[in-house]
């Protein structure tokens, strides 16, 4: 096999996208997708598991609104595939926006009124959240690229 599209990698990718009829992009963002799928739920759990501390059993559905957040998008291009989660902030309510960054980043308590009574503040801290519940995605992501690797090799050599 001799390679036709040029010198070094920027050949052997482009000879590779012509063997395989461009569903290289197509494969790997199916096979990062579903590697993927369960990492919304995990962050979701992390966010609902994050101590409430109303009183009398209060809360003010921070940790739902923040739950309702966490996105997955894929996508492919003629070139790439790839898939992020991530926190869509503009699902928060107007005014509440940085709130999930607060509750993952802040280095110190943050102040905010008691269910909305300004005469009363109350301190609240981080409870990081993301991180953690979305490292699982590089392991599953590693299998991924190898199966979509896999794939490539059986489909190019008829096994």
């Amino acid at each position: 096999m001799g390679w036709t599209g040029g010198d070094g990698l920027a050949g052997i990718a482009a000879d590779l996208k012509a063997m395989t009829g461009g569903r290289v992009p197509v494969m790997l963002s199916r096979n990062l997708r579903a590697a993927a799928a369960p990492v919304p739920a995990a962050i979701r759990a992390a966010i609902i598991a994050i101590p409430s501390e109303g009183v009398w059993g209060d809360h003010s559905g921070l940790r739902l609104r923040m739950a309702n957040c966490v996105t997955l998008q894929a996508r492919t291009t003629a070139d790439e595939a790839g898939v992020i989660v991530f926190m869509d902030t503009h699902k928060m309510p107007e005014g509440q926006f940085s709130l999930p960054a607060y509750m993952q980043y802040a280095e110190k308590p943050w102040r905010h009124p008691f269910f909305g009574d300004r005469e009363r503040w109350y301190g609240q801290r981080a409870h990081p959240y993301f991180y953690g519940a979305a490292a699982q995605l590089l392991p599953a992501a590693s299998v991924a690229v190898s199966v979509t690797v896999t794939q490539i090799a059986n489909d190019l050599t008829g096994g």
